[in-house]
C-alpha cells in the first residue's frame, strides 16, 4: 500500500511530488522502527520509486536529495534496500538533467561508485541484484553533452569525462558494450564542447569510423557527425557513388527529422554501417529498404448497438473510449 502511494505521488506531475514521495518513504521507515520491524518495511522498490520521483522533478535540490537517498541505501548494509542498476540510473538522470555546475564530474563519480561496487560484488561472489548495463554510461555521456552552456574550463572538464567514460565502456569487453546512443552522445560532446578545429574533426571522424565498423550508425550518430565536421570532409569518407550523390544534393540539401542538414539521407548509407542499430530504432530504415510501406487495410468499424429510447446510457466506457 505504501509503495502504491509513493508511486502515485511520483507519477502525479505535482510540483512537490518528489518531496511527498520521500515523506511517505520516511513515514514507512519510522513505522517500521517504532514497531520493531513489524510495520510496513520499505524495500529497494520503495526507495527506487522515490528516486524516480526526484528524477522527474525540476526542483533545484533534486540532485542532492537523490544522492542522499542512494548513499543511505549503500551504507545501510540492509540487503532489503540495497541499490540496483535502476537506483543508480535514476540518480544519474537527476544529475544529467540538472543545471548544476560540474554535473558531468558529479555523474562520473556516481558511475565510478557503481562500477566499484559491481566489481567488489563479483570478486566476493556476492549473489545480489546489481548488474551492469550500458544505460548509466550513456547517461553520464548525456550529462557531458549538455554541459555546453558553461565556462570554457567546465566544457574541457566535461569533454575529459566523456572520453574517460567511453574508455571505461571499452575496458569491459563484452560485459558492457557501446550502442548507437553511446556513439551519438560522444559525438554530441564533440560538437557541443569543442570549438570547430582540425582536432575536433579528427576526433569526431575517428569516433564515427569505429561506429560505422560496428554497424551502429543511427539517426543521432549521423546527425551529430554532420554537425561536428565540415561537409567536405564527410563527403570524402563516403563511397564514390555516395560522393556523387552528395555533390548533386548540395543545392537541395538533405535534412533529417530534426531539420539538421546532412550530406545524404541516413537510409542511403551502406547497410553494414547500420545493421546493429537495433530493431526499434531501425524500424523506419527497414521500411525504406523494402521500397514502400505496406498499405494498411482500413479497420472495419464495428456497428454500435442502437440505444432504445428512454433507457438512458447503455454504451460501456470501453466501447466509447469515454469515462462514463
Amino acid at each position: 500500500t505504501y509503495n502504491s502511494v509513493i508511486s502515485a505521488w511520483s507519477k502525479s506531475g505535482h510540483i512537490n511530488a518528489a518531496q511527498q514521495s520521500e515523506r511517505v518513504l520516511q513515514q514507512m521507515v519510522r513505522l517500521s522502527s517504532s514497531q520493531g520491524g513489524e510495520g510496513p518495511k520499505p524495500n529497494t522498490v520503495s526507495y527506487n520509486t522515490a528516486l524516480h520521483a526526484w528524477a522527474r522533478s525540476s526542483l533545484p535540490e533534486a540532485p542532492d536529495r537523490a544522492t542522499k537517498i542512494l548513499t543511505y541505501m549503500i551504507k545501510s548494509g540492509d540487503k532489503t534496500i540495497e541499490p540496483d542498476i535502476y537506483s543508480y540510473t535514476s540518480v544519474l538522470n537527476v544529475w544529467a538533467k540538472s543545471k548544476r555546475p560540474h554535473k558531468a564530474k558529479q555523474a562520473k563519480e556516481i558511475l565510478d561508485g557503481l562500477v566499484m561496487l559491481w566489481k567488489n560484488n563479483n570478486n566476493n561472489n556476492n549473489n545480489n541484484k546489481l548488474t551492469l548495463t550500458i544505460i548509466p554510461f550513456n547517461t553520464v555521456l548525456n550529462a557531458c553533452a549538455f554541459s555546453a552552456h558553461t565556462t570554457q574550463e567546465e566544457q574541457k572538464e566535461a569533454m575529459a569525462v566523456a572520453v574517460s567514460t567511453f574508455t571505461l565502456i571499452r575496458s569491459f569487453g563484452g560485459t558492457v558494450v557501446a550502442d548507437t546512443l553511446s556513439y551519438g552522445n560522444l559525438l554530441k560532446c564533440c560538437h557541443n564542447l569543442m570549438s570547430p578545429s582540425k582536432k575536433r574533426t579528427e576526433l569526431a571522424m575517428k569516433i564515427f569510423d569505429q561506429c560505422a565498423k560496428n554497424g551502429l550508425v543511427g539517426e543521432l550518430v549521423w546527425q551529430e557527425i554532420n554537425k561536428s565536421v565540415p561537409k567536405s570532409v564527410l563527403r570524402q569518407y563516403l563511397s564514390p557513388e555516395l560522393q556523387r550523390m552528395a555533390e548533386k544534393s548540395k543545392n537541395k540539401r538533405y535534412k533529417n527529422k530534426n531539420n539538421v542538414a546532412v550530406v545524404v539521407g541516413l537510409h542511403q548509407l551502406p547497410q553494414e554501417w547500420r545493421h546493429n542499430v537495433g530493431s526499434g530504432q531501425n524500424r523506419e530504415e527497414a521500411k525504406r529498404r523494402k521500397g514502400q510501406k505496406k498499405k494498411q487495410e482500413p479497420k472495419k468499424q464495428q456497428k454500435r448497438p442502437a440505444i432504445p429510447r428512454g433507457t438512458g446510457i447503455i454504451e460501456p466506457s470501453y466501447t466509447s473510449g469515454k469515462d462514463i
